[in-house]
């Protein structure tokens, strides 16, 4: 009985291993960083000619920020 209980413990300390490797994040490369502030300084930009009073007009603020791509790999 100890043996089945022994081999049980053992393969769940392999499965968490398993999980914790598949599930490492290794971070984002520089070009992904760099491609990101990118883009944000181009909404930026934008934002500072076409929105000067971003408070005047929310909707239009937001909408230029959740229309900024993420350059995210995975």
């Amino acid at each position: 009985m100890m043996t089945e209980l022994d081999q049980a413990l053992a393969e769940i300390t392999a499965i968490r291993a398993q999980i914790a490797r598949s599930a490492h994040f290794r971070g984002y490369g520089p070009a992904t960083l760099a491609a990101t502030g990118g883009l944000a300084l181009l909404a930026a930009a934008a934002q500072a000619v076409w929105l000067p009073d971003p408070a005047g007009d929310v909707m239009a603020y937001i909408a230029l920020w959740i229309a900024t791509p993420r350059c995210h790999r995975r």
